[in-house]
């Protein structure tokens, strides 16, 4: 190698030098600059979409607060999973799961849902029905606008 190196001419020489160098600046660009700058958009892509989220569950989250302060109906007989069904039926809810706690609760687990639509069952169950949301685990749906519920706790 070294002889090949000296047999070649110095204006060889310097262009195969020249070369190596815009070799390697863009070899350091597609190899280290692009990909950070690309995590970098993704990441503020993904902020974005997650503020926008959280202001949207905010937003819509004081509008349950201040429908839950006013006086609810007195509740309707029957089982309480049969009233959740009921209700849930009504705005074409698909309950993926439904498991009794007890006498007077019931845990819920729905797929998919808008959350617009998640809005309207929970304060007709609460507005309408007289139940009391214990507990819920809410996760971002598959598409905008959707969510997931991975535990609804209902109780009279």
């Amino acid at each position: 190698m070294k002889q090949w190196w000296q047999q070649l001419q110095s204006r060889e020489q310097q262009l195969i030098l020249a070369m190596a160098g815009v070799l390697l600046v863009f070899i350091l660009f597609q190899g280290v600059w692009q990909p950070i700058h690309q995590g970098a958009d993704k990441a503020e892509k993904k902020l974005a979409r997650t503020q926008e989220l959280y202001q949207y569950v905010k937003t819509n989250t004081a509008k349950i607060s201040s429908s839950t302060a006013s006086v609810r109906q007195p509740r309707q007989g029957g089982s309480l999973s049969g009233l959740v069904n009921r209700v849930a039926g009504q705005y074409q809810i698909s309950i993926a799961r439904m498991q009794p706690q007890g006498d007077q609760g019931v845990q819920v687990w729905i797929d998919e849902i808008p959350f617009e639509q998640l809005l309207r069952l929970l304060n007709a169950l609460t507005q309408q029905h007289g139940l009391v949301v214990s507990n819920i685990d809410v996760t971002n749906g598959n598409s905008a606008g959707t969510v997931k519920i991975r535990r609804l706790t209902l109780s009279r």
